[in-house]
């Protein structure tokens, strides 16, 4: 992995160029772009249209699960504060 600065010293930037295999991870929003070739898959199979309390909760739920895998929070846990999350795990366990 390399990075650089650009931009100092205001509205500086890192240009981060991953060889192939690396993995990075950035907080929710700030990503300003990325290259061709890198690829972002999700997959929520038959859960959100399935979820309990309809479509939009399926939307809230896959979200939330979302953002417990990227902050490390094992996704039961963040259910506890989540209801949408709690719903779909408790369906489709």
């Amino acid at each position: 992995m390399q990075v650089e600065i650009a931009y100092r010293p205001a509205f500086s930037l890192a240009v981060v160029t991953l060889q192939p295999n690396e993995r990075i991870r950035s907080e929710a929003g700030s990503m300003v772009s990325m290259s061709d070739g890198i690829a972002l898959e999700t997959s929520a199979g038959g859960g959100i249209m399935a979820h309990s309390h309809g479509p939009a909760a399926g939307v809230t739920a896959f979200r939330e699960a979302w953002a417990a895998a990227m902050a490390g929070i094992p996704v039961e846990t963040h259910a506890r504060s989540h209801p949408a999350l709690a719903a779909s795990l408790e369906t489709f366990k």
